[in-house]
């Protein structure tokens, strides 16, 4: 659709965009194997995707070497467009989204979280910067978990009431829906999703809320808040989705219809910037040389690492081949659905309510549990381990015999083995109590 509505809008160019599609299967050798095959067999100018950074980690290795660009919205960390020239990012790197997370944490005063993440390129990458932003606001990670995507559901159960036992209570989670799914529900079955508890999902999983069950899986997020990248409303971007439903039905009539969600409309934006580049540089040099295909991409790269226009994502700023940062959405899980509660933007200190105002803080939040008193982000964990046995005597305490007004203080013995000397005449009676810093209760 990228393809035909551009050149609708620009009939008039003299360069055309012709497409050639691979499949890599969810597989990361695939990947590298299919973009093998466009680079050196197909000679194609330049390759769009893979979406994911375990995929692109090698299709931009094999980019740097044919001297081929790769766009692709890749987001972790560890893949930088400054050490690997021919890779540009179609997507915000994920740190930036560690920027209205801390916002977060400390506007509410939490001094803990734990992070929970997924195993693999998507998950790892953040994890040094995540506990740097933490230190830089004066907020302690005090534990990590990484699980793998092929884990066993018993070993998420055994883990989660692991973290059942420790104080923190604010979680923030860095996973894909497939895991998250299961992840959440387990939380559910162990009572971790009651009043107290705070989880905040990150970008990866917030922007692809639609690819879960709404009838269950949404009911396993409630109160939980998210951040995610924030497109505009726009009447183009309204007609597009529409036309993309209709489009999407008329393909894959058996299909359930799924929403376009923030990585295909930046992939639309991709190819409006790629095609305007490719023109772009046409005009500037014709292409008349043997070396053509070679002397393609070198002029074309230095066009894309490069380039700034208005896409229904909205501002697509492309900068030393990294797309630039833009507002961040915070949203609150409630029903089927979410709800924004505020902002951030690189313009704003801090969060705000509106875009439009810069009202600083947030709207107000539903919490785990359905609650709306803010979590002070800490308990004092209960469990049969920590109970306190106090021995209290049949009819009474009597402190007689250890101390009167008239006799000097009495030594008072918690030793059972002295009790010969604790003076005490009858036999005690064992009651139970729970400890917590306010003292005693049942």
């Amino acid at each position: 659709m990228a393809i035909s509505d551009f050149y609708k809008k620009h009939d008039n160019y003299t360069t055309v965009i012709r497409p050639y599609y691979r499949d890599s299967k969810h597989n990361n050798v695939q990947a590298a194997s299919a973009a093998l095959d466009l680079m050196k067999n197909v000679q194609v100018t330049a390759v769009i995707g893979p979406m994911t950074s375990s995929q692109a980690d090698f299709v931009i290795d094999i980019g740097n070497k044919e001297k081929v660009p790769v766009i692709s919205p890749a987001a972790s960390p560890s893949l930088s467009p400054n050490n690997n020239v021919y890779f540009i990012r179609s997507a915000h790197n994920s740190t930036l989204q560690l920027k209205p997370i801390t916002e977060l944490i400390k506007h509410f005063s939490w001094s803990e979280v734990v992070f929970v993440y997924e195993d693999g390129e998507y998950g790892r990458g953040l994890v040094p910067y995540l506990s740097d932003a933490m230190m830089n606001i004066g907020t302690k990670v005090t534990y990590q978990t990484v699980i793998y995507p092929s884990v066993s559901d018993d070993w998420i159960l055994a883990e989660l009431y692991k973290l059942k036992t420790m104080q923190t209570r604010v979680f923030v989670v860095h996973a894909l829906p497939d895991l998250a799914s299961r992840f959440f529900k387990k939380v559910n079955d162990v009572g971790m999703m009651d009043e107290g508890y705070v989880w905040i999902i990150t970008g990866g999983l917030t922007s692809h809320l639609h690819y879960l069950d709404h009838k269950d899986d949404m009911m396993q997020l409630q109160g939980v808040i998210g951040v995610k990248s924030y497109i505009p409303n726009s009447g183009e971007l309204f007609d597009f989705k529409r036309r993309w439903k209709r489009e999407f039905r008329s393909r894959y009539p058996e299909d359930d219809v799924t929403e376009l969600d923030m990585s295909g409309i930046r992939l639309y934006d991709t190819v409006f910037g790629l095609a305007m580049a490719l023109e772009k540089i046409q005009k500037e040099k014709g292409d008349s040389d043997g070396t053509g295909a070679l002397n393609m991409r070198t002029r074309l790269l230095s066009s894309i690492r490069n380039f700034r226009f208005d896409g229904l994502s909205g501002n697509f700023n492309v900068i030393n081949g990294q797309l630039q940062s833009s507002v961040y959405e915070i949203v609150n899980i409630i029903g089927s659905g979410e709800n924004t509660i505020g902002f951030w933007s690189p313009e704003i200190d801090g969060i705000s309510k509106k875009l439009s105002n810069n009202t600083k803080g947030l709207k107000p939040v539903t919490w785990p549990g359905g609650s709306h008193v803010i979590p002070k982000g800490w308990e004092i964990p209960v469990s049969n381990k920590n109970m306190l046995r106090v021995a209290v005597r049949v009819g009474g305490l009597d402190v007689g015999p250890f101390l009167s007004e008239d006799d000097e203080p009495k030594p008072c013995y918690t030793n059972p083995l002295a009790s010969a000397e604790s003076k005490l005449a009858s036999k005690p009676r064992l009651s139970k109590y729970k400890h917590n810093t306010q003292g005693f209760t049942d």
